[in-house]
């Protein structure tokens, strides 16, 4: 999918050293899409990158690494790359790039600020990516498994495309496994504290 027009214009923290930003992406009829920047021992590390308006640009112009969760979400990376020399990873099983990514990861891989990259099962082109802090905060970065609409539940995303959920619970229950403290989605607002919350609220709605 290609780059959104819309741009972000508002760095929330959701610690000193995580920062999350959102728009209304045109490209999926306005729903939200989000991205994060991890300030970390290795530079500061961009999931998902989306543009920012210009007087914004600074929070992320020291961009050191991009980390994609699926190829589907490449969104301004290649910007990144160009702009602020960052470089480039994306899961081995993404397709549709518009550009060669720097580096090709898989499940095990030596990810920077030492990111563990766990493979999705749901959607089996998508990887989550956990981040243990140096304070042992541990931060899971979960692409579009989870999504949080208007009505402030955390869910699986709808549609008629979406394939059957009973998969979609057993990769819920197999990373609650992981106690990460903050989810942080493609698709919904990072939640600080109450990662496990989410994901039960996911488990427990109602399709």
């Amino acid at each position: 999918m290609s780059e959104p027009n819309a741009r972000a214009s508002i760095a929330n923290k959701v610690y000193p050293w995580l920062l999350h930003f959102t728009i209304h992406d045109e490209r999926i009829d306005n729903f939200r899409s989000d991205f994060y920047a991890i300030k970390s021992s290795d530079g500061l590390v961009v999931i998902d990158p989306i543009r920012l308006e210009d007087d914004m640009v600074h929070e992320v112009a020291e961009t050191k690494h991009v980390i994609l969760t699926a190829g589907n979400h490449q969104r301004s990376s290649w910007r990144y790359r160009k702009e602020f020399g960052a470089v480039v990873y994306a899961p081995i099983s993404s397709d549709g790039l518009d550009e060669e990514p720097d580096h090709w990861y898989e499940e095990g891989a030596d990810l920077p600020a030492g990111i563990r990259a766990i493979k999705g099962e749901w959607y089996p082109t998508y990887y989550h990516l956990l981040y243990t802090h140096s304070d042992e905060t541990k931060v899971l970065f979960c692409g579009d498994l989870i999504t949080h609409w208007d009505d402030g539940i955390y869910r699986f995303p709808m549609g008629e495309n979406v394939p059957s959920y009973e998969p979609a619970r057993e990769e819920v229950k197999r990373i609650m496994e992981l106690s990460a403290d903050a989810l942080c989605s493609g698709h919904a607002n990072p939640t600080p504290d109450g990662c496990q919350a989410a994901l039960q609220s996911a488990l427990d709605y109602e399709y």
